[in-house]
């Protein structure tokens, strides 16, 4: 979950076109929250709760260009949650669609046992107006699906994702 510049490795079958392409087009840690200051990834012990910890993506979504600021909810030997959100506006052409704090993720992994983990994963968006509110639950399913494959370590491959 710390290595941001892995994240364009993440293969997401889109509704529209019907093929596998990356979610993430560039990823990169940052050093603070004013954007501007690249860094290597997170280690491992840099993940510590409570901590806020900024990301910035190109998303192949409506998306585009988002700072993110991570925190780590939970970490122990069989559990980590974060949390994600946006801390700048995020626009759709010259429309602002969603305040910072208005798209919001948080991630789940749990061991259940030596073999198996769960992964959950929840998003929220809320805004006054957002052309992708609606009618885009597929896309929104596919993106969830993209980074289960990723964390679980499952290839894409020719098959996409079961229909909802």
């Amino acid at each position: 979950m710390g290595a941001i510049s892995r994240f364009p490795e993440i293969q997401y079958w889109t509704v529209t076109g019907k093929f596998w392409r990356p979610l993430i087009a560039e990823a990169y840690a940052l050093s603070g929250n004013d954007g501007s200051l690249k860094r290597d990834d997170f280690d491992p012990a840099e993940l510590i709760p409570g901590e806020d910890l900024f990301i910035w993506q190109k998303e192949n979504t409506f998306a585009g260009k988002v700072m993110y600021r991570l925190r780590v909810k939970e970490r122990s030997e069989s559990r980590l949650v974060i949390e994600a959100e946006n801390t700048q506006t995020v626009w759709f052409f010259i429309f602002p669609i969603l305040d910072p704090g208005e798209y919001q993720f948080i991630y789940f992994l749990e061991q259940e046992s030596d073999e198996t983990w769960r992964y959950y994963s929840l998003m929220r968006m809320s805004s006054g107006w957002n052309p992708y509110e609606e009618g885009y639950e597929e896309h929104y399913i596919n993106r969830a699906v993209a980074l289960f494959r990723y964390v679980a370590g499952i290839p894409a491959d020719q098959e996409p994702p079961a229909a909802p």
